[in-house]
């Protein structure tokens, strides 16, 4: 039995189990304390806990809202039980303060509940609107479903088009592409002269090879400044998603962006390797053996372009492929390493950049 002086106070009686959860834990660690129950180490470390949680409420306090939400993480991570209710709704408010780490973290909480029957507050919405403004791929997807449902919002049958669009171009998304079909069937029979509405035909209903050319084309567009709603740096997600082609066109237009750091972070031997890529694809199409002519031919065909403008795009390859081994050679291995989170070998580093989606384009400011 216990103690007649180690009881818990009336208000503080709880089931074992959610004792902790359900009492301030600064005062349950001074009862802890005062009967012996806990070690000298145990002590530490809710200490510890106890102090991170004094400067997330000073950060919040000072309006510092983004080391707040690195506190209150840092908090839920290591007290999950005694602070977790705090560290939400430190999250929440960092959110509404615009932290971006905070609007990921709730965006992606709604994402994980729609494993369960559809629901979306406002503040759902809001949160992947926010996420979208800022050209996050990965939230295209659920704002367009928002949009299309009236969940958290309207009902807007354009919006919804819209962001299912780009999350079919920039995340290449299977879902968004035949939600995207679906609102543009009369597409399938289209034969006018505008460009636009020509490619988006091509990628809703083309096979996989022509496809992938509207898409190149696209990303020309956008490299080229001429879709008013996307910086240039939006091209680099529709090309990586594009890599590899079997022309040279994808590996020329992609090796350029990642040598200038267009999109992403500059990088010789990456671009060294794409470009390389590049000026073999592109030989193979402008100087062909006698048995590839009928596929050359094919290739030009269906690409809608000339042999001389994949002649311009070889030479271009071929001068930004020399840039490229230039800077690679003046790099030393200490310096690769530290661009590189300590890989040094370039097959490594070019494997990592194969596995390094981009997550983001970036939206023209009118």
């Amino acid at each position: 039995m216990m103690d007649e002086n180690n009881k818990l106070p009336d208000s503080e009686k709880s089931n074992d189990a959610t004792c902790e959860n359900e009492m301030n834990p600064e005062e349950f660690l001074e009862y802890l304390i005062a009967n012996g129950l806990v070690s000298e180490s145990e002590i530490m470390r809710a200490e510890e806990k106890i102090e991170i949680a004094k400067e997330m409420r000073k950060a919040l306090k000072d309006e510092n809202y983004a080391t707040a939400f690195s506190l209150a993480k840092k908090l839920k991570m290591i007290s999950p039980y005694s602070y977790g209710k705090e560290a939400e709704k430190c999250f929440k408010i960092c959110a509404e303060h615009d932290v971006f780490e905070a609007i990921l973290y709730m965006a992606e909480k709604y994402v994980f509940r729609q494993r369960y029957p559809l629901y979306c507050s406002t503040e759902d919405f809001m949160n992947l609107k926010k996420l979208a403004d800022r050209g996050y791929i990965n939230s295209f997807r659920w704002l367009a479903d928002c949009y299309a449902y009236g969940k958290g919002c309207e009902r807007n049958p354009q919006m919804a088009q819209k962001y299912y669009f780009e999350g079919m171009l920039f995340g290449e998304s299977l879902y968004c592409k035949e939600r995207c079909i679906d609102y543009n069937w009369e597409l399938m029979d289209y034969d006018g002269i505008d460009f636009i509405k020509m490619l988006t035909k091509k990628l809703l209903f083309a096979d996989e090879d022509c496809c992938n050319e509207a898409r190149i084309r696209i990303a020309e567009l956008v490299y080229n400044g001429n879709v008013k709603e996307y910086d240039r740096e939006s091209a680099y997600a529709i090309l990586w998603r594009a890599y590899p082609s079997n022309t040279g066109i994808v590996e020329y237009l992609l090796g350029e962006c990642v040598l200038k750091g267009i999109g992403t972070d500059p990088d010789p031997i990456v671009a060294a390797r794409i470009l390389s890529e590049a000026v073999d694809g592109l030989y193979d199409i402008t100087e062909p053996v006698e048995g590839n002519k009928e596929w050359v031919n094919k290739i030009l065909l269906e690409s809608g372009r000339s042999l001389e403008e994949y002649q311009v795009a070889l030479k271009n390859a071929e001068s930004l492929l020399e840039e490229a081994e230039g800077k690679k050679k003046q790099l030393t291995e200490d310096e690769v390493a530290v661009a590189h989170a300590g890989l040094v070998d370039e097959n490594q580093i070019f494997e990592k950049w194969q596995n390094a989606k981009p997550l983001f384009i970036k939206r023209r400011i009118e």
